[in-house]
């Protein structure tokens, strides 16, 4: 008997894991994919502010750019019961500061 429930807890779980289109690891993909869009956009708002000021972007000053930006997603993954995804949706995939 115990072994049939622990086939059914597993077999529900993966389920809830793998269910076309409403599935954890879709939503832990979708997560990843707009995050990683929002840190490669800030690197080219950056490289394109500093082209427009006629400064030179260099590695370290694309690097402090992402840096904050990974610390906006951390700080909104932890806030308000809001998912990074829904967050970043509603903010239309740039969140401000």
């Amino acid at each position: 008997m115990l072994g049939w429930l622990a086939i059914l807890l597993l077999g529900l779980l993966a389920i809830l894991f793998f269910w076309p289109g409403i599935g954890l690891a879709r939503r832990w993909r979708q997560v990843h994919e707009l995050s990683a869009r929002v840190l490669r956009e800030d690197a080219l708002k950056h490289v394109d502010q500093a082209q427009v000021n006629g400064r030179r972007p260099t590695l370290q000053s694309i690097a402090g750019t992402l840096a904050g930006a990974i610390i906006w997603l951390m700080a909104n993954i932890r806030t308000g019961g809001l998912s990074i995804a829904e967050h970043l949706l509603r903010d239309g995939c740039r969140g401000e500061q």
